[in-house]
């Protein structure tokens, strides 16, 4: 099988879902997007100010409106906008030979280095979803983002960064280093399918489910990104075209771990107040907590004011180069989690 070891910036294609209002976000995320192909999908018609400014920058902006759509007595909503960017963005940068997309809106921010180093093990050629962010709710309308249906990577037990990862963190609560002996009911696909997520879980389709051709599971308000909207109808589309997703692994031994959006409600304020500048980053952040900031591979700014996101972008962007910089002489953090082979 052939692996990603080896990935540079330049096979990374990263896909923006955007709009007018939020020109700054994307702005302020160039930094981290240095040497990387970025396509914006920006919702509306597109000035010539506008193309400039993404020219200028070497990136690929498109606009895509009610105005544009091939369907014009069906207007298309932005929430079905941002579900098609991916596919606008392929259609564009197909003969570039990038191997992988990052796909998020204009306030989600990825470490490259961490992706990158993620995907060590994934083999591009593999139609992968890969996210452990998560959206799934149960009968009562409770969410239980752990009990989606998903797989492990067909690799995963030759990843052996990730899954020591893994099983020290879990070998320490459950008091053994067996995996086998957690539980665990994910599948491994080369690639994950709807077919397979359901035969590994039937329960969470029906009783009475037919697992040749799983239905969608709208009612469960299935999706990533912790959103309804865009997200969940680009799954659903998906899911009709037989992909489903792939979890890199440890949020499925460990939900509290999450690679995508770990700190879901305060990444800046987490990082930034962890990792401080003047000050040695064992003294702010846990040995644990270095481990998630290590393998981190996105976060998602909330902030309401655009300017104070675009502003919290730059200083995530900052703290992270600096956190990665210093982290090179090891290449991978020593904790104890690293203990378990």
């Amino acid at each position: 099988m052939q692996q990603g070891r080896g990935l540079v910036r330049g096979e990374i294609l990263q896909v923006i879902a955007a709009d007018n209002t939020t020109i700054p976000l994307t702005e302020a995320g160039r930094t981290l997007r240095k040497g990387m192909q970025t396509v914006l999908l920006m919702g509306g018609d597109l000035s010539p100010e506008a193309m400039l400014n993404g020219s200028r920058a070497g990136e690929t902006w498109l606009g895509w409106s009610n105005s544009s759509s091939a369907w014009p007595q069906q207007p298309v909503s932005e929430s079905a906008n941002w579900a098609l960017a991916p596919f606008l963005a392929h259609q564009a940068m197909n003969d570039t030979g990038y191997k992988w997309m990052f796909f998020g809106n204009a306030s989600t921010t990825f470490f490259p280095e961490a992706a990158l180093q993620l995907l060590e093990d994934f083999d591009p050629r593999l139609p992968y979803i890969v996210t452990d962010d998560l959206l799934w709710k149960n009968a009562s309308g409770a969410a239980m983002p752990d009990e989606a249906p998903r797989c492990l990577p067909c690799h995963f037990d030759d990843a052996h960064e990730l899954l020591r990862l893994s099983q020290g963190i879990l070998a320490i609560e459950k008091g053994d280093s067996d995996p086998a002996a957690w539980g665990l009911d994910l599948p491994k696909g080369c690639p994950c399918t709807p077919k397979l997520v359901c035969q590994a879980r039937p329960h969470l389709f029906g009783s009475l489910h037919d697992c040749s051709t799983p239905d969608f599971p709208v009612q469960q308000a299935y999706s990533m990104n912790g959103s309804s909207d865009g997200p969940a109808i680009l799954l659903e589309c998906l899911w009709h075209f037989g992909h489903a997703v792939t979890d890199p692994g440890i949020a499925a031994y460990r939900p509290s771990v999450k690679l995508f959006d770990p700190w879901k409600d305060a990444a800046t304020y987490e990082i930034s107040n962890r990792l401080k500048w003047d000050v040695a980053p064992e003294d702010t952040c846990d040995l644990q907590c270095q481990d998630l900031v290590h393998f981190m591979v996105s976060a998602h700014v909330r902030d309401v004011d655009t300017k104070e996101a675009a502003a919290s972008m730059r200083r995530l962007a900052s703290k992270w180069m600096w956190w990665w910089d210093m982290q090179k002489p090891a290449s991978i953090p020593t904790t104890l989690y690293w203990t378990f082979d």
